[in-house]
């Protein structure tokens, strides 16, 4: 196990580490020591919206997009989709039980993934031995990433929650994990550059919310949305 910490730590380190976590898996060490994040190689994806087909594939292609960043950033996204093991395993036991014909390939419902994978990424995080703050930051990667990419639909007052959801010291590196999830897929750089412009768009709304939440600290959910409103009139008219 040792070595084995030394090499992922060697791997998170370096700007090829998609590359690496993949030989990783090639050779079976990933299946020896961390069993749960190699089995998203085996965990179907729908076609449409994940060409690569599968989780382990995705989680890889979103590493690759955060390659240049800290190793604590890319440890997230190696962990961020664990509970869709916890989801696969669900509708497996379900198809199984109902006695009719079913393919693994169509096993692709994972909702409520981001909340059920937490626990595992608590276990890992303690098995490695990682830092706090890799743990720490770990664990709200997979909580919370499913909802950034529904920040255009959300109100203002889910908004402040959110924020409060995710603290200052994690918030830009937060925002650079959903956006790599966002485009973690075989698609076109062409769809990329859609998606990077989606994401701007989405995201204005939430840092707005932040920014009147930073100026004024002291107000709760309920102050909040007495004022906000108001204040975006304010702006708007000069």
């Amino acid at each position: 196990m040792e070595n084995f910490q030394t090499g992922l730590t060697q791997a998170l380190g370096c700007e090829r580490t998609a590359d690496a976590i993949r030989v990783m898996h090639l050779n079976g060490r990933l299946k020896e020591y961390l069993p749960d994040v190699d089995r998203l190689f085996d965990v179907p994806e729908r076609a449409d919206f994940h060409p690569e087909g599968n989780s382990g594939a995705h989680t890889l292609l979103t590493i690759k997009e955060i390659e240049k960043e800290s190793p604590r950033l890319k440890y997230a996204m190696l962990l961020h989709d664990l509970g869709k093991i916890v989801t696969f395993d669900e509708q497996l036991q379900k198809a199984e039980e109902s006695g009719e014909p079913y393919d693994k390939k169509d096993l692709t419902k994972h909702f409520g993934h981001a909340e059920k994978g937490l626990q595992k990424v608590e276990e890992i995080s303690d098995l490695l031995g990682v830092p706090a703050d890799w743990k720490e930051f770990a664990a709200l990667v997979c909580k919370q990433h499913m909802k950034a990419h529904d920040l255009d639909k959300m109100k203002d007052a889910k908004l402040f929650e959110f924020n409060k959801e995710v603290p200052d010291q994690y918030f830009n590196d937060f925002m650079k994990c959903c956006l790599a999830d966002a485009l973690g897929r075989d698609v076109s750089e062409a769809e990329k550059k859609q998606i990077r412009e989606d994401f701007a768009t989405k995201s204005a709304k939430l840092l707005e919310v932040r920014d009147y939440m930073h100026t004024h600290p002291s107000e709760d959910k309920s102050a909040f949305a007495n004022n906000f409103a108001r204040y975006k009139k304010q702006i708007s008219n000069g």
